[in-house]
């Protein structure tokens, strides 16, 4: 089940905007990575030895917001009602709120990014009541590195498949003492209470109906419509990483395979990056480290899809992912949930980036 969603963690400090796609399922219980390895194991869906209720805490929507309308509302190229429109919030999209002057707030939201009237939104913790109002259905946020899904609400059941820190799964029902009935990928499942926060399923804002092809193409002269030579490559650039994004998706579920180059029969993550970034005619290094050198460094808070990110162990980079949009990546990877490893879909946050590239000029 995927759901276009907004995820906030914020026992760890961190808040992400995007896509959730439930991990493959597990057909085991046993991480592969030393990296994950016991310490998970110790914790991941441990419940109080004395059956009590618990009740977990909601997460928090500080510098977020919403549209109060029964439609949709504008969001603008610039602070004034006569500005051309760039976007739509509509009823359960949320966005980041940058500033706030003269009754308008400026607002990011996947991937767009303009100026809403203020007086239309419903901002920070007031969300939770104005959810609680607009009855948006709830979701689990999962806090804990790493976190069991199972059949039944024991720890005895068979385990679906392990949740990653950060991503959120759509609440069926919470009536038991100590799980939560949540959707997962085929079916249904059930999580531990002790490490999760509540939320709800809110999505972020799309584009306006073409804005991307009036600004790609250039056949209108108006004023409302005339794009630089700069934001035309940017969209173009755009447009071309997402087509990337989409292609590298594509492979999720096939297996990992150290030194591995084959997005079929086994990669690990440089390999993956690579051979995605090969079938659209780019050249890049073979290992994570030397492609942290590829292309031109961007700042995290410009990442768009196709980016690559980079993480390190210690000093030394040891992995890359591919952005894909809405705070995901995609990535070969040698730990959870799959047990041997696997193309995955993960949040950026799994693991803190040092470094983003751009490849595409």
């Amino acid at each position: 089940m995927i759901r276009k969603k907004i995820q906030a963690a914020v026992g760890a400090g961190v808040m992400t905007l995007g896509f959730v796609m439930d991990p493959a399922a597990a057909e085991g219980q046993q991480f592969a990575s030393a990296g994950v390895g016991r310490t998970i194991e110790q914790y991941m869906d441990r419940v109080s030895a004395v059956p009590k209720e618990v009740k977990p805490a909601y997460v928090s929507y500080q510098g977020y917001a919403v549209p109060k309308v029964d439609s949709h509302l504008n969001v603008r190229s610039r602070p004034s009602s006569g500005s051309t429109v760039v976007g739509e919030l509509k009823d359960r999209n949320i966005a980041k709120v940058m500033s706030q002057k003269d009754g308008w707030a400026r607002i990011q939201s996947g991937d767009v990014e303009g100026y809403v009237n203020e007086q239309y939104l419903v901002c920070g913790e007031e969300i939770h009541a104005y959810a609680e109002q607009k009855q948006y259905p709830k979701t689990a946020v999962i806090t804990a590195d790493a976190l069991k899904v199972r059949r039944e609400p024991n720890l005895k059941s068979d385990v679906l498949t392990v949740a990653e820190k950060g991503s959120s799964y759509e609440i069926v029902n919470g009536r038991e003492a100590q799980w939560t009935k949540v959707k997962i990928q085929n079916g249904e499942g059930y999580i531990s209470k002790e490490h999760i926060k509540l939320g709800y399923d809110l999505k972020e804002a799309e584009p306006a109906a073409g804005t991307e092809n009036t600004a790609s193409s250039g056949s209108k002269k108006s004023s409302a419509s005339k794009t630089s030579a700069k934001q035309k490559d940017s969209v173009s650039g755009r447009s071309r990483g997402s087509q990337i994004a989409a292609y590298a998706v594509k492979y999720v579920g096939n297996p990992y395979v150290y030194g591995g180059t084959s997005l079929t029969n086994g990669t690990d993550c440089s390999g993956f990056v690579m051979r995605v970034y090969e079938h659209f005619g780019y050249r890049l290094s073979r290992t994570s480290a030397a492609q942290a050198g590829n292309g031109r460094e961007i700042s995290l808070s410009t990442i768009q899809p196709g980016d690559l990110l980079f993480y390190r162990n210690g000093r030394r980079i040891n992995h890359v992912t591919m952005y894909i949009g809405n705070g995901k990546v995609v990535h070969a990877s040698n730990s959870a949930p799959y047990p041997k490893g696997g193309i995955k879909i993960s949040s950026v946050s799994y693991r803190t980036p040092c470094k983003a590239v751009r490849i595409i000029k």
